[in-house]
């Protein structure tokens, strides 16, 4: 297990009341007493954090609790509903979040020439008139990846993913940020991330023609509006700022974040200032915590990177040390992107139920470690990132990301960025989105939204198969700890060796799972807790699964009781319009609409069938007991689909209408005690090692010289044991029960969908035509025409987000730009303080 810790990581919705007390109110059949000791209810008292004794180590500042009790409590049993006592302080900064916009202004002529350098063999007059500055390193490590055989083209990259369109401005940022600040009700700060460049020289070469890039004759550098700061080895920057902001007003910042909640409205940041080599590699000479990296050194591995025209590169480094956010959850977009309805915190996360995710669960991604020639865009790096999850969660594929909106968590992509290290480290040194076929790259938003997915499965059947099925913390499974899953499938009891079940034959051992009954959705039980907590309520987002209540949402049961639509083939795009979902996408527990448990017809019916001599063959040693955590791996990983998928509906079932009890260990088990000195305690969490298989280093390397080996250790051997995980966490005899409803409550998530519209700007006539109907929906009437009569139109439908793609050619750009403009202007006239007049970026 990687001993690595998570102080650092640590967010006010987990170590605080939300976390501890709200969750476990979803988590388990239990007494708000039974969560909360008095010494914990002392330390709300005292404002510190809810679990003091985790914390005496961490760096950061400890912040108030999330939600305060008080120091008595009655004892009913809570079945999942909220206690009255429990509020969230109106004045708790985690009521607001931020928004991050990814920006570049690629018609800046300071974009076009770096492009052309790096986009093409740095020769010929181009580079003669570049500053020296600006020239690529051409240090070893350079030369050997120009060298390099896995390329698609001489550079490596495909026209498509350089084109005009990537890169071209048409003041989408502005009404992008407009959107955002008159939508966003609970919005923090927006913040904006750019490209930088190092100032031109001036030009002292005279020459008959001007090379492609160099200046034209009317741009002048010094009234060029930009951002100014300096590099780690003292060389001066401009970052990229939309002519139309005022720099000077008060609520417009730019550079670094220098206090954790700044009172800003609206903040540049830039590539250059946000782009961090790997800390987590401690064989690396980039390694900023080793405090032994000089300023010339990290500015030297800066210039071999930069500037970057990668969005994948450019969305890795959101889990960088140095995180574009003062808040810890924060919503990210890129500026083609529009906020175009009332929202509100609940549309994208809550402390109670997580972030919100959004899929389409007919567009499935499949895992391939490569790519071929043909491939780009992001489908490679999509396909290598589920390649990257089959292998520490198991192999399946998996719905894609739908491109809304999407929300971060900094603390999970930290630890992502811990499990995957060599991976993120990679991705973020390619200036160009498939620059080499053996290194596709990471996809920041599909692994985060899965990463939550899998692991909250992962922790549900962990706390199970590892803490309470063992009952006797040996770390062994034996015939009599089998007991009480086989009862409750009605199956035999063995006798004293597990081998009499691997053994039985003709489906002795197969229990059918029934369908269960959970009522977490039924008359809006799920909002009401929202309301108890005075939560908003999502304005646009309908909230499809609840982990907490579901445990997992990508399994399929048997069709009588889950209609799903078939699937769309891959790399099929996002469509425009309502993305295309099944009735039923993720498995419904609660009652069919116009139905109640009794009249639902589903409930009584199998949903699956657990073949527990499937399950557990090959497991079994000869004393007839076999390893908890190697049932655990071979239940959750290895048959995660016929195996874990099914447990995890018994167990809701066994849980109840609300909760997941069944899940959890009894009340008073305990870790066993630790034969290493003792740790400090640690927020909890399973290992992060990048499989789930012991992995041998020259083995994997043998059989793929091209093998990226994360570098945390020599050999992976992850270690899912109790006594290791408890061992190295500072948690040796304490309990078990905490630390699996904490493990629950971190990964923790919410499956949503918002109505919203994707349409790719490529033909006039189609354009203006999606901008007119838009236009009607929204409620401003067609483009040109103000005293159109709005048409009746289905409030539920109207978009949330919209998303207009830039993808048309460079004679119609002059057209295509007025078109969206009159649209944006129409849609978003109002004008924050700091916006200027004019400031077009050409």
């Amino acid at each position: 297990m990687a001993r690595l810790c998570l102080h650092s990581l640590l967010s006010p919705r987990l170590i605080s009341g939300s976390a501890t007390t709200v969750g476990r109110f979803l988590l388990q059949r239990g007494s708000v007493l039974e969560l909360l000791i008095k010494q914990q209810a002392a330390a709300l008292r005292r404002g510190t954090h809810l679990w003091a004794s985790a914390l005496a180590l961490a760096r950061a500042p400890q912040r108030s609790a999330t939600l305060q009790l008080p120091s008595s409590f009655a004892t009913p049993q809570a079945h999942g509903r909220l206690a009255s006592t429990v509020y969230w302080p109106a004045d708790h900064p985690a009521r607001k979040h931020d928004v991050l916009f990814s920006w570049v202004n690629g018609s800046d002529w300071e974009h076009a020439r770096a492009l052309d350098l790096y986009a093409q063999p740095g020769v010929g007059r181009v580079e003669e008139w570049w500053a020296e500055d600006q020239r690529q390193s051409k240090s070893p490590r350079a030369s050997k990846r120009d060298k390099d055989e896995h390329r698609t083209s001489k550079k490596g990259i495909h026209l498509r993913d350089v084109g005009e369109n990537r890169f071209r401005e048409i003041d989408e940022l502005r009404y992008a940020v407009r959107s955002a600040a008159t939508n966003l009700q609970d919005l923090g700060t927006i913040q904006v991330l750019s490209p930088s460049f190092f100032p031109p020289r001036p030009f002292d070469i005279a020459a008959a023609q001007p090379p492609k890039h160099a200046a034209p004759v009317d741009w002048e550098a010094p009234r060029k509006k930009h951002s100014t700061f300096l590099t780690e080895d003292g060389r001066v920057q401009w970052g990229q700022v939309p002519g139309w902001v005022n720099l000077s007003h008060p609520e417009v910042k730019t550079g670094a974040i220098t206090s954790p909640l700044g009172g800003e409205h609206l903040r540049f940041q830039h590539d250059w200032q946000v782009w961090t080599p790997n800390w987590l590699n401690p064989a690396s000479t980039l390694n900023p915590s080793s405090g032994s990296i000089s300023g010339h050194v990290l500015a030297a591995w800066k210039q071999e990177h930069l500037p970057t025209f990668n969005s994948i590169a450019f969305e890795s480094m959101l889990g960088a040390p140095v995180t574009p956010s003062s808040r810890e959850t924060f919503v990210y977009a890129n500026d083609d992107m529009f906020f175009t309805s009332p929202l509100t915190l609940s549309d994208f996360t809550t402390p109670l139920f997580g972030p919100v995710l959004r899929f389409d669960p007919t567009l499935l991604v499949r895992g391939h470690r490569y790519f071929d020639e043909s491939s780009s865009g992001e489908w490679p790096s999509l396909s290598h990132s589920a390649w990257l999850l089959d292998r520490r969660f198991g192999t399946r594929v998996r719905p894609y990301t739908v491109h809304d909106p999407r929300t971060f968590d900094t603390r999970v992509l930290k630890e992502m960025r811990m499990m995957w290290a060599a991976e993120w480290r990679a991705t973020g040194e390619d200036r160009f989105r498939s620059e080499r076929l053996d290194r596709p790259g990471t996809s920041t938003h599909f692994m985060m939204a899965h990463y939550f997915v899998e692991r909250f499965r992962e922790a549900a059947l962990w706390s199970y198969l590892v803490l309470r099925l063992d009952k006797n913390d040996d770390g062994f499974i034996d015939a009599s700890e089998m007991t009480d899953l086989l009862i409750s499938l009605r199956l035999p009891l063995p006798g004293k060796s597990l081998n009499e079940i691997i053994t039985s034959g003709s489906g002795r051992y197969t229990g059918s799972v029934l369908l269960p009954h959970r009522s977490l959705f039924e008359q809006n039980a799920h909002l009401s807790h929202l309301s108890s907590l005075s939560l908003p309520h999502p304005r646009r987002t309908s909230y499809k699964f609840v982990a907490q209540d579901g445990a997992y949402p990508f399994m399929t049961l048997h069709p009588y009781v889950q209609s799903k639509a078939p699937p769309r083939p891959a790399g099929g795009g996002q469509a425009s319009g309502v993305h295309q979902v099944g009735e039923e996408p993720y498995p419904r527990y609660h009652a069919r609409e116009g139905k109640t448990p009794k009249t639902d017809t589903r409930y009584g019916k199998t949903a699956c069938r657990l073949d527990i001599a499937a399950c557990l063959s090959g497991l079994v040693r000869d004393d007839g007991r076999m390893l908890a955590q190697d049932l655990f791996k071979r239940i959750a990983f290895e048959k995660g689909e016929k195996c874990g998928d099914c447990l995890l509906v018994h167990l809701l079932g066994q849980s109840g209408q609300r909760g997941l009890n069944a899940f959890l260990p009894p009340q008073g088990k305990v870790f066993p005690p630790s034969e290493t000195a003792p740790r400090p305690q640690e927020e909890p969490h399973l290992p992060l090692t990048p499989t789930y298989f012991s992995l041998n280093k020259s083995q994997e390397l043998s059989e793929d010289p091209a093998f990226i080996f994360s570098p945390y250790e020599e050999d992976n051997k992850p270690d899912f044991s109790s006594a290791s995980v408890s061992s190295s966490l500072g948690w040796a005899q304490k309990s078990q029960r905490d630390f699996a409803l904490r493990l629950l409550q971190r990964y923790s998530y919410v499956i949503g969908s918002s109505p919203s519209r994707f349409h790719r700007m490529e033909f006039e006539a189609s354009t203006a035509a999606f901008l007119d109907d838009l236009s009607i929906e929204l409620g401003t009437g067609a483009i040109g025409d103000t005293n159109l009569d709005a048409e009746l139109v289905d409030e539920s439908e109207v978009p949330a987000f919209v998303c207009l793609n830039d993808d048309y050619g460079s004679t119609s750009k002059g057209r295509m730009r007025a078109l969206f403009e009159g649209w944006a202007r129409k849609t978003f006239p109002a004008r924050p303080a700091w916006e200027e007049d004019g400031g077009k970026q050409m």
